[in-house]
């Protein structure tokens, strides 16, 4: 999977940024993706984030 970074012409394009998430977001989201697929932790983390990052507009996946 890629990922590029999400930046608009009047932004600076960055290669890395610092992220904080509430306890309350990531767990809401790991047990949504739990009940979807059935993945293993580690994979739903993972897939957690990137779904965030997603919605937030900081990654587009390609």
């Amino acid at each position: 999977m890629t990922f590029k970074f999400n930046t608009k012409e009047q932004e600076q394009p960055f290669k890395s940024f610092r992220l904080t998430i509430s306890n309350e977001i990531l767990i809401e989201s790991i047990e949504e993706l739990r009940r979807e697929t059935g993945k293993s932790d580690s994979d739903i983390m993972k897939e957690a984030l990137i779904r965030y990052l997603e919605e937030e507009e900081k990654i587009v996946r390609s």
